[in-house]
């Protein structure tokens, strides 16, 4: 996958983890530093045609962090009494270790 494809696709898994309670809990009981079980985990959730490389998965990783670096900063700025609850979600959703 281009960079571009790999950024387009870590923010539609973002999207998806965020409005779709079930899988984020899915996500959340994964072994993340297993890059075969997350690139599984993506095609399902987002009814890929193919799984995801181990490298597009490190991608989407590194994306994911990047996109949301100014949506952090803009509720803590914003609303302070939602940065902590915000913080945690978005560290479930992007977190690789």
């Amino acid at each position: 996958m281009s960079d571009n494809d790999i950024r387009q696709l870590a923010a539609r898994y973002l999207g998806h983890l965020m409005s779709t309670p079930a899988s984020r809990a899915e996500f959340a009981s994964i072994d993340k530093t297993n890059p075969a079980a997350v690139a599984s985990l993506i095609q399902k959730h987002l009814n890929l045609p193919t799984t995801p490389s181990t490298s597009d998965v490190a991608g989407v990783f590194k994306h994911a962090e990047e996109l949301t670096k100014p949506f952090l900063s803009a509720i803590k700025e914003h609303a302070p009494e939602y940065y902590e609850m915000t913080l945690a979600g978005v560290l479930l959703c992007t977190t690789s270790h």
